[in-house]
Formats: C-alpha cells, structure tokens, sequence
C-alpha cells in the first residue's frame, strides 16, 4: 500500500479526524489532506511526527508492506510476525510490551558482565528498585529515557570494574 492510502488507513484505524491529527503531528488539516491524496510529501519531521501520532515506525509508514528495515533486518520471522501483531496493540498495551523487553534487554546486559549466580541475583533486585524508583521519580520522561539513563548507568558500573 502506498503511503498517502496507509497514512489515510491509519488515521481512519486509530479514529482521528483530519484536523485531530494535523494538531498532534503540526501541520495544517489542509497540508495532511495533500498528503492523504499523494498530491504533497511531507518532511522528514512530519513523516517522524505522524508516525509516532498513529503509533507505528517510520518504515510501516512510508514502505510497502514488508519493505520496511525490520522485515529486511530481523531473521527471526516469527518474532517479526509478533512485533508485528504488537503493532496493532493499543497504545498502552504497546508500552507495557516495551516495558517489558527494555527491562528484559536491561537484564541481560546486565548478565553479561555479572560472573556468579550470586550476584545476577543481588544485581536484579537492585536494578529492580532502581527501575522503580526512576519510573516514580522520571514524571514525564519516556520509557526510553528511563532505559536509556539506567544504560548510563551500566556503562559506568562497567568502566569502573575495569579500571
């Protein structure tokens, strides 16, 4: 499907008006009915915008179906088969999803470094009150900026082992 057919697809699927979504993303509801009929392409940043209003990535949006980065990138086809279904998901339930995987990656990375059993363990319940405690304390910040901040954090933890 092209992109002026999925943006209007989308839209429609999520229930937003022209107008609601023009205000979410920051352009006229004129310019995004342009983009809708193929008649304008919007900019890089309209393009970023839209997609994290409608709740899909940049490669769902602008390429055919299974064109995108991941359907070249992720081998495991099953996996992608899920990300894709968790796509569809709604907003809530995909954050609780990525909730879930960040802190999982988190986990493993964590792993990685951590030599005995004894101290995955003791590294798990700290990264657990750590998480929380940046989660209660992080009012408006992302899911991503809280991961990104506690990946800080492992880095420093592991410069610091090493010298």
């Amino acid at each position: 499907m092209a992109f002026p057919e999925k943006l209007k697809k989308l839209r429609l699927e999520k229930g937003l008006t022209l107008q609601r979504l023009a205000k979410l993303v920051g352009v006229s509801a004129s310019h995004l009915g342009r983009y809708e009929r193929g008649s304008s392409d919007p900019t890089i940043k309209a393009i970023k915008n839209l997609a994290e209003a409608l709740g899909v990535s940049t490669d769902e949006l602008i390429f055919e179906d299974k064109e995108g980065v991941a359907a070249k990138t992720i081998v495991d086809r099953e996996l992608l088969e899920q990300f894709s279904q968790i796509s569809a998901f709604p907003p809530e339930d995909r954050q609780a999803v990525k909730l879930f995987l960040g802190s999982f990656i988190l986990r493993k990375k964590f792993e990685g470094f951590l030599s005995s059993v004894t101290e995955k363990e003791v590294w798990e319940k700290k990264t657990r009150k750590v998480l929380k405690s940046l989660r209660a304390g992080a009012k408006g910040a992302s899911e991503r900026e809280i991961l990104a901040l506690a990946d800080d954090a492992l880095r420093t933890v592991r410069a610091r082992q090493r010298g």
